[in-house]
């Protein structure tokens, strides 16, 4: 079992990852709508940059980012239900640490 601060880095990184993963597959649809419509001449084709990299991109990105903190938040109660049910932790620190996962996720 890995030790509970390596778990957290790891989490943290694989986040970051995937709101990187987004953020490129969102700007490279808007460049692609975006070239593609002006292109083809289309009127008001302008109006895709603006709203594809000021408006759909942050939205995306931000997303992203809280699925990544909701899954992190899932994660961290699984490994605290495996190290309580293999007899690592006693009831009181799986509460302690249970109502410390509980309330970091509520802010």
């Amino acid at each position: 079992m890995k030790p509970y601060s390596h778990y957290q880095i790891t989490e943290t990184t694989d986040a970051a990852a995937r709101t990187g993963a987004v953020a490129g597959l969102v700007s490279m649809g808007v460049l692609a709508v975006g070239l593609t419509a002006t292109a083809a001449g289309l009127p008001m084709a302008w109006l895709v940059w603006p709203l594809g990299y000021g408006v759909v991109l942050p939205l995306s990105i931000g997303y992203a980012a809280r699925r990544a903190e909701a899954d992190d938040d899932t994660d961290r109660l699984d490994d605290l239900r495996e190290r309580y049910v293999d007899g690592d932790i006693g009831e009181a620190e799986f509460e302690a640490e249970l109502e410390r996962i509980l309330s970091e996720g509520q802010r």
